[in-house]
């Protein structure tokens, strides 16, 4: 009988945590797009907890739970944008959160570098860290949002296909660049980032966005008769990859520089919440922008 090492135990483990919690994501995303076809308001709340959720990961890795008036205002600002859009109300919170952490970063400015009561040995880089990945994930999450309501001007099924392509295209870059990395990665991305990270792993995450969002088109296609042009599909495909895999790369930088592995364990075989949208950060805008110039509904 074959003996299993436990390295090699623990590795397949990993990787069946990674498809049980992968295979579920999926499942519940279908569930709540195609739900909000039906109840409108459901993918800007999902949305909102998913962005209050990622917000509160860079909170806890910069230890500024203690700091009570940046963390909750900094919890409230997250969820505007997918709650509110990006309208005058949005605005009103962005002025006002900006305000808060501006008078708390001049307060502190006159302060000692260090602070006792903070682990953190730089409170006002701390500060500004989180205010700047505060905006960045709010906005960038919420444009989720605004993509589906984009595509349901026309109707409801396009806005459903929108924002599948969209977080289809992250995820599934990231599920083959893991897959081919794991199997066949041997030259290194960036080593001084992400050793884990392959040339191999990239390439085989390219490719499978690709067969993904094209495969989509045709799905949609065939089931909604909606007239995709699967050429530009596939061009969003081509140069949205690269920049899914550029966010993976930032934060694992964030990750690095922080000296942790996983920004939390809310997801089995994965991590956090950021550890599972930080290429949808980057690539949700990248979409709303793309389809906005390029037709990829005939």
């Amino acid at each position: 009988m074959l003996k299993l090492g436990r390295t090699e135990i623990g590795r397949n483990s990993l990787l069946y945590q990674r498809f049980i919690s992968g295979f579920t994501g999926f499942v519940f995303m279908l569930l709540v797009l195609f739900a909000s076809n039906y109840y409108n308001f459901l993918i800007n709340l999902v949305m909102s907890v998913i962005t209050v959720v990622a917000v509160k990961e860079i909170l806890d890795i910069r230890n500024m739970k203690s700091y009570k008036v940046i963390f909750f205002a900094s919890m409230g600002f997250s969820m505007c944008r997918c709650l509110l859009g990006p309208g005058v109300w949005w605005r009103t919170c962005f002025y006002c959160y900006t305000l808060i952490v501006f008078i708390i970063f001049i307060k502190e400015f006159k302060k000692p570098s260090f602070n006792k009561k903070n682990k953190q040995k730089y409170l006002k880089f701390n500060i500004i860290f989180v205010y700047i990945l505060t905006l960045f994930i709010s906005v960038a999450l919420g444009e989720i949002v605004a993509i589906n309501n984009l595509g349901a001007k026309n109707s409801k099924i396009i806005g459903i296909f929108y924002t599948y392509i969209t977080l289809g295209l992250a995820f599934s870059c990231d599920i083959g660049a893991y897959l081919m990395g794991k199997y066949f990665g041997k030259n290194k991305l960036c080593p001084s980032v992400s050793p884990a990270k392959t040339v191999e792993g990239a390439v085989g995450g390219a490719l499978m966005s690709l067969g993904f969002i094209v495969c989509s088109g045709f799905m949609f296609n065939f089931l909604f008769k909606i007239p995709v042009n699967i050429l530009n599909l596939a061009f969003l495909s081509l140069l949205g990859a690269p920049i899914a895999i550029l966010g993976d790369l930032c934060f694992s930088i964030i990750k690095r520089t922080s000296s942790i592995k996983d920004f939390s364990d809310l997801i089995p075989g994965h991590g956090g919440i950021l550890d599972r949208f930080d290429s949808v950060i980057f690539t949700a805008p990248y979409v709303y922008i793309f389809i906005n110039f390029i037709n990829i509904i005939n």
